[in-house]
């Protein structure tokens, strides 16, 4: 029970982490009137890194892990 109820907050956290915040983030902005605009030498480099698998994976352990403490 306690092993699923961990596994639950982590899951949690991850979306959060990954989905919930950023999207809350963008629509304040919004709302205040400031578009993010991303480079294309920025979206290249994170394509690179989410496509390094062991970083990328380690980031959102980490930032989740973070998150939810």
């Amino acid at each position: 029970m306690t092993l699923l109820l961990t596994l639950l907050v982590l899951a949690a956290g991850v979306l959060l982490t990954q989905k919930g915040i950023p999207w809350l983030f963008r629509m304040v902005l919004r709302l205040c009137g400031i578009r993010l605009r991303t480079s294309p030498l920025a979206e290249k480099r994170l394509r690179r890194f989410r496509s390094i698998r062991r970083g990328y994976i380690s980031f959102v352990i980490v930032t989740s892990c973070f998150t939810t403490s």
